[in-house]
């Protein structure tokens, strides 16, 4: 959804920040429908990047994984989460995760093992982490952090994990 909440706002200012041979060769793929979609294009455009940034729209599950299957980084850049499930299907895929640090979003990203967490409302953290991402000397570290948060993700986010976990405490009812 895109909405004031759910901070794109932060992302694109953070993504006018990087340096402008990064913006040049980096799109930025923003996913989701919403009354705020106008107020982001022309954010975009003020800023000079919308050549740089792509409203894909409202897009169902299988477009939505088709789409982060060919992407390199994920993003969350919200202002409240329960569990957030864009990061659970990133981490499923196997993408490296920027996040803000915000609801059940600290229980997937350990930051710097699972992740980057970042505080919330903060394009220049927004930056700074994108930017250590994108560096090739980091390389390792974001293929280990995406490593990393696929086992998580797997491990004790599956469905099947999920409905024995649901299972156990029905029974604990009994």
């Amino acid at each position: 959804r895109l909405i004031y909440g759910k901070g794109f706002q932060d992302l694109i200012q953070g993504f006018s920040n990087l340096d402008k041979k990064i913006i040049t060769n980096t799109k930025l793929l923003i996913i989701g429908n919403g009354d705020y979609k106008e107020e982001l294009e022309k954010l975009s455009k003020k800023l000079k990047i919308n050549k740089n940034i792509i409203f894909a729209g409202e897009k169902n599950e299988k477009e939505v994984i088709e789409l982060l299957n060919i992407t390199d980084i994920f993003i969350n850049p919200s202002y409240s989460e329960g569990m957030p499930t864009t990061v659970l299907e990133a981490g499923a895929i196997g993408l490296p995760v920027i996040a803000t640090d915000v609801g059940g979003t600290r229980e997937l990203i350990q930051d710097n093992q699972t992740g980057i967490l970042i505080s919330k409302k903060n394009p220049d953290a927004i930056a700074s982490a994108l930017e250590f991402m994108l560096k090739k000397q980091n390389q390792k570290h974001i293929k280990d952090y995406a490593k990393n948060l696929n086992m998580l993700v797997n491990q004790e986010y599956s469905y099947d994990n999920m409905i024995n976990k649901f299972v156990e405490v029905y029974e604990g009812i009994k």
